[in-house]
This record gives structure tokens, C-alpha cells and sequence, in this order.
């Protein structure tokens, strides 16, 4: 079977409530793409929205934007810049290869990209979004997913 949202690391779950779910849903509707297409769509934007929202009430900080594209942005430079100390132990968890995670992350306006396109493929389907752009959408879904998850799980906020 083919999984839209793959862990960075063998093994790795996300733990933030709904958004485990959700991404455990999303990849099982993906074995039947075809039937499911507009479903999957919207569950990607779904877990960008998710994971941007649980962030936002675990830690109390105020996003300086409405949209969700500039939300999830704004998180990942607060994650990857602003909290580097943090950074670090956040990376750790999710691969052993620390570069790889920092270049993963260096251009959080790609992630916002993403973000925006997503919204076109709840809105349209798979209309206007070829499978290959919903399964780069999900993966880049799936990574901001993990890397808030485990932002979370090294602060505390969630268990390990």
C-alpha cells in the first residue's frame, strides 16, 4: 500500500490529537486514490490546518496573519529560527541526520506554497491538482505535520 504521509524516521507517529487520526485516515483512503481523490484533498489542507491550530493552543503564540499559508510559515520559522536550541532536539527526533532536517526546513515560503495550493484541490478536486501534486502537497503536509508534533513532544506539551 502507498502512504501519502510518510514518517521522517522508521517508526516515527505523530501524536497531536486528530492530527494522528487524520493522517492515519488519509493514508488509508490513498490505497483506493481514485474513489477517495476529493476526500484526500481536503484532508491535506485539513492537516496543515490541524497541526497550525494545535500548535497555536499548546504554546499561546499569536500569529501576525490570518491566512493559513502565512500561519504555517510563521511556525516553522519559529520552530527552525527563532527556537534553534529546541531545533536541534526537535531534529533529533525526527531523523538522525540533523542537516538533512535543516535543509528539509530552510524555506518555510515552499511550505507556504504548498499550503495554498492545497486549498485549490478542496476546492476543486483532483479538477485542477494532478495525483503526483496532491502526493508532493501531502508529503510536505506530512513533514510540517511531524516536525510541529515533535516541536511539541520536546517542549512537553505532548508525551513522547
Amino acid at each position: 500500500t502507498e502512504e501519502f504521509i510518510k514518517p521522517l524516521r522508521q517508526g516515527y507517529t505523530v501524536k497531536i490529537p486528530g492530527v494522528d487520526r487524520l493522517i492515519e485516515q488519509l493514508n488509508k483512503l490513498a490505497e483506493n486514490y481514485e474513489d477517495y481523490d476529493i476526500c484526500i484533498s481536503s484532508s491535506i489542507r485539513l492537516i496543515f490546518d490541524l497541526t497550525t491550530y494545535r500548535y497555536q493552543q499548546y504554546t499561546g503564540e499569536k500569529f501576525n496573519n490570518n491566512s493559513l499559508d502565512d500561519q504555517v510559515k510563521e511556525v516553522i520559522i519559529s520552530i527552525t529560527v527563532t527556537d534553534k536550541k529546541q531545533f536541534s532536539k526537535v531534529t533529533e527526533l525526527l531523523s538522525p541526520r540533523h542537516r538533512m532536517m535543516k535543509s528539509l526546513f530552510e524555506d518555510p515560503g515552499l511550505f507556504s506554497k504548498k499550503v495554498a495550493f492545497s486549498n485549490l484541490g478542496t476546492h476543486t478536486g483532483t479538477d485542477h491538482v494532478s495525483l503526483e501534486t496532491i502526493k508532493d502537497i501531502a508529503l510536505h503536509a506530512g513533514y510540517y505535520a511531524q516536525l510541529v508534533d515533535s516541536y511539541l513532544k520536546v517542549k512537553g506539551f505532548i508525551a513522547k
